[in-house]
């Protein structure tokens, strides 16, 4: 998997830069193994703060989720994914020493000029490469940041874990899919009740298709008829409604002759049954009607 990234990507200059970090206010309180709780080296769970704090990642569960599919999120923990409690847990317990050493990070990237250290997504502050040239607002700025991104870390665990439960992820998925015992046979039980409901609904919209083409030619339906619906009934709708149609210029063209009104089109309107559009559906119901009687 190392090989997956080239050389020049940024999470081996962070993994290089934490270990040259005193972090040893960290191991004091650490418990690395043992009786009891697991535990994890606080210099991997510092460097995916800091590298998630470069990609504007800042939920305990989003890092979480990031260490399962992200490769450079993988590398850094080696594949030993800690809990977004144990996240969450590291962060409380070491706020102050987290801020601190996330700042001496920014400090050391802009003091190297490294740009995509520089851009803090979660703030969109770009931090400029010379920096250090005022050491003091500078750093002071940079504080500012890492105190910023620790904030927000603490706000979104918090309202991640009203929403979700505090050892919950919220995006976990239910036991009947991730029991790959049984897997296959749920997806195709679930794909043949989708197809079923969508049938019935299919159904249930030919019927009332149907039952509208029956009605008065004013209420015969209009649109694309369902795919399964009965042909007759889709025929009969669309003589329906053509008729209806012509119907309305009929009875308009007569109004407008009976008020002396000029006639539009300059062309008497022709009764409803024989208006072309109205002989070419007949003909087609008819003809839907014959194919229905001999099948």
């Amino acid at each position: 998997m190392i090989d997956w990234l080239s050389g020049e990507h940024l999470v081996w200059f962070v993994i290089e830069a934490v270990n040259r970090l005193d972090t040893t206010g960290f191991h004091r309180l650490a418990k690395l193994g043992g009786v009891g709780r697991r535990g994890y080296d606080p210099d991997m769970l510092l460097t995916l703060f800091i590298y998630a704090m470069a990609h504007g990642e800042s939920s305990s569960r989003q890092i979480e989720r990031l260490c399962h599919t992200d490769v450079a999120f993988r590398i850094i923990c080696a594949q030993d994914v800690p809990d977004h409690t144990v996240l969450a847990r590291f962060r409380k317990n070491h706020e102050a020493a987290l801020t601190g050493l996330l700042t001496e990070s920014l400090v050391l990237a802009a003091e190297l000029g490294m740009v995509p250290l520089g851009v803090v997504a979660f703030d969109g502050t770009k931090i400029a490469a010379n920096a250090s040239k005022d050491a003091n607002r500078g750093e002071a700025h940079l504080r500012r940041l890492a105190e910023k991104f620790v904030d927000t870390l603490a706000e979104g665990d918090e309202a991640e874990d009203a929403a979700f439960g505090e050892d919950n992820r919220g995006d976990e998925l239910p036991p009947k899919v991730t029991d790959r015992s049984h897997r296959k046979e749920r997806i195709e039980q679930a794909l043949e009740q989708i197809n079923a409901r969508r049938e019935r609904a299919e159904a249930e919209r030919a019927r009332a298709y149907e039952q509208r083409a029956a009605e008065a030619a004013a209420a015969a339906p209009v649109g694309r008829p369902p795919a399964n619906a009965d042909p007759v009934a889709v025929a009969k709708a669309r003589w329906q409604r053509e008729r209806a149609k012509a119907a309305d210029r009929y009875q308009q063209w007569q109004r407008d002759r009976e008020r002396g009104e000029p006639q539009r089109g300059g062309r008497p309107a022709v009764p409803p049954d024989e208006f072309h559009r109205v002989r070419k559906a007949r003909a087609a119901y008819e003809t839907a009607q014959s194919e229905a009687a001999t099948a």
